[in-house]
């Protein structure tokens, strides 16, 4: 500790601002020879790529627990997960990752087999062979970005290395989210997860998060030429604007990497201090001046973080807002040096006037957040919207990076389809409710927000309600969007008749049943990636364009007796791709009505079609049947003569539909 302060007071009057390279050189007093291995500790660094979809995936979690127990203070683990998770950095990362689970022991890809790996790191030894040794501490800026100081040492002169820093950000405690498990109800051990269901609830370590600059280092890091027993330092500004769980729970692992052997020759970790916020909230008071944010600002414009802006402001300043969130003017400029986080227009008004984003899009209403007006800004955290505010425009603040918390403000209105939309996988939305007097909410609203914890609409909203599952309209008739979050069971209210447009798209749920269901709207189950079953009751009616559009789902229950009518139909032709995960879809229908779905042009494409009063969900297509609450059982065998609908015998009745003594029987 004596000698990091040393180092600090040594390179903190430098300059630092950006990366800079600055070497400071301590002579030891000791020579290479009388320095011992012990010094210079070997930590091997595992990069796992690895997945919650994966169900193998345990197998490498099993064996970094065990290397994490086995060398406690030799072993560094990073888990990189891959595209489709949602704590996913595989592509951003950099390494070639070709299947799951992989395992890069310092580079060399390996088994991730814990006893093959212990193995190696075993037989590697922990000592260098070259005797590198790394040490780095970090802190805090203002500017939010983590000052790293790493010092660099060998026991012996090297020269023409090509040896570079890698700075790695990661997270431990992180979700939970529900890991895939193949070793369920196996005969093998496997860490316990044997003995865990298909799906386990789960908190990761170790998650990546930020990588500096790449996989393969910063060149210039280390010099070519470094004598024995000198420290050579390198100042790094290793960026903290990226998205976490929680920036109390991070770690820095920096790793000297080889470019000549495409080898990590040693690594170090450091706790990571909790970021915090240290730019003070800037007021800007606009009084009656609309469109002088940007001169008001002066210098302060791309250097202010949390800001509140008073008095009336037009698309001129809305469009500056957007320059200072990293945004630009169109959709392909972005500002490396976007600040702005923290945005505050409670006592602003909105004004018509000006442009805010090119030469075709003014603001033209009052009141009102334009379409698109923030859309793929990237620092935006956090934003309060204006009292006074009776509009946001459809993708108003689509595909933002961070925006996690938004306030929005009574009197609003109207808020308009994709307004909070994710466009990639994951959307960071965490805190958002619907005020009361929203008169108008369309699904697809807070699409693949699957991070979204805290939402209600106003119990006084006279238009809508919801519960932890979805949105509906107040008499609860309709659905109107589902949350994002939320990956269980949905069971709609008898008197829930209309599923909307767009109303389950993206969703993450498992299974749906709509007894009372008469409309299914236009694209309803588009974007579906994990769904096992929809079932519907006899009242089905209408369906509307594309209702299963791109989604994967492997069963469809329809309890109707007629082929539902709609516009399906008519766009079948202009939509004819939307239809093409279907043709893997298991669609059941009353016995009837069969030879009826086979023949039509588009339910026939199903890859089957069954009767569905062969299935737990008979009761959906209001067959004769007498239904019964249970049947009772003797201890040995049932005194009735039992059989399944298809001709299989029983000794005791199942769930759905029996053949009891020649009657059909329901069993609840």
């Amino acid at each position: 500790m004596k000698r990091i302060l040393q180092l600090l007071a040594a390179v903190v009057s430098l300059s630092i601002m950006g990366t800079v390279q600055t070497w400071a050189e301590f002579t030891l007093s000791s020579d290479s020879a009388a320095l011992a291995a012990e010094s210079y500790p070997r930590r091997m660094v595992m990069e796992e790529a690895t997945a919650t979809w994966c169900g193998w995936c345990p197998r490498g979690i099993v064996a970094i627990d065990g290397l994490k127990r086995d060398f406690p203070d030799n072993f560094l683990a990073i888990a990189i997960h891959g595209n489709g998770d949602k704590m996913a950095y595989v592509g951003e990362y950099g390494l070639n990752v070709y299947s799951y689970p992989s395992a890069f022991l310092n580079r060399k890809e390996e088994s991730v087999s814990y006893s093959w790996l212990k193995r190696q790191i075993e037989q590697a030894g922990l000592t260098t062979d070259k005797m590198v040794r790394i040490d780095s501490i970090a802190y805090v800026e203002a500017d939010e970005a983590y000052k790293v100081y790493t010092t660099t040492r060998v026991a012996m002169m090297v020269d023409n290395a090509q040896l570079r820093l890698v700075y790695v950000v990661t997270e431990d405690s992180v979700g939970p989210y529900k890991q895939t498990n193949n070793y369920a109800g196996g005969d093998k051990y496997m860490g316990g997860f044997e003995d865990l269901p298909i799906k386990v609830e789960m908190l990761y370590s170790d998650v990546a998060r930020f990588i500096y600059p790449n996989c393969n280092g910063l060149e210039g890091s280390v010099p070519s030429m470094l004598e024995a027993c000198k420290d050579y330092v390198y100042t790094a500004n290793v960026s903290a604007k990226f998205n976490c769980d929680d920036y109390g729970k991070l770690q820095l692992t920096v790793m000297l990497y080889d470019a000549a052997t495409n080898t990590i020759v040693n690594a170090d970790r450091v706790a990571l201090p909790k970021r915090t916020d240290l730019d003070k909230m800037l007021t800007i008071d606009m009084g009656e001046e609309p469109g002088t944010l940007k001169e008001k600002l002066g210098d302060n414009l791309y250097k202010v973080r949390n800001l509140t802006v008073r008095g009336q402001i037009n698309g001129e300043d809305l469009g500056t807002l957007r320059n200072m969130m990293g945004g630009g003017r169109d959709w392909q400029t972005e500002r490396n040096d976007a600040q702005l986080a923290t945005l505050d227009l409670c006592d602003a008004d909105i004004v018509a006037g000006g442009l805010y984003r090119d030469d075709e899009e003014e603001l033209d209403k009052n009141n009102t957040l334009p379409k698109s007006v923030f859309s793929g800004v990237v620092s935006l955290e956090s934003v309060v919207t204006p009292r006074s505010l009776k509009n946001i425009e459809m993708y108003a603040f689509s595909s933002t990076k961070k925006l996690r918390n938004v306030k929005l403000n009574e009197g609003l209105e109207y808020i308009g389809c994709w307004a909070f939309q994710e466009g990639g996988f994951d959307g960071p939305i965490e805190n958002i409710n619907i005020p009361s007097t929203v008169r108008l909410f369309y699904g697809g609203v807070l699409y693949r927000n699957y991070k979204l914890k805290n939402f209600n609409v106003h119990p006084d909203n006279p238009y809508y309600t919801c519960d932890s599952i979805a949105v509906y309209t107040k008499d609860r008739s309709q659905f109107v969007h589902i949350l994002p979050s939320y990956d269980g069971k949905v069971v709609l209210p008898d008197n829930c008749n209309v599923l909307q447009w767009k109303s389950c798209t993206g969703g993450s749920f498992r299974e749906l049943v709509g007894k009372g269901v008469t409309e299914i709207g236009s694209f309803a189950f588009n974007d579906l990636i994990e769904t096992d079953y929809l079932a519907f009751g006899s009242g089905l009616r209408i369906v509307g364009d594309a209702p299963f559009a791109d989604s994967y789902i492997n069963r469809i229950y329809f309890g109707c007796h007629e082929i539902p009518t709609g516009s399906y139909e008519e766009t079948y032709d202009q939509y004819e791709s939307y239809w093409k995960d279907y043709e893997n879809v298991t669609l059941y229908v009353p016995r009837d009505a069969v030879d009826k779905f086979k023949s039509h042009k588009v339910w026939g494409m199903a890859k089957k079609i069954l009767p569905i009063e062969d299935t737990e969900f008979a009761y959906l297509a209001d067959t004769e049947l007498d239904a019964v609450d249970e049947v009772k059982a003797s201890s040995t065998a049932m005194p009735h003569c039992i059989y399944s609908p298809t001709g299989v015998k029983f000794n005791r009745p199942i769930k759905g539909l029996n053949i009891v003594d020649g009657k059909k029987v329901m069993v609840k």
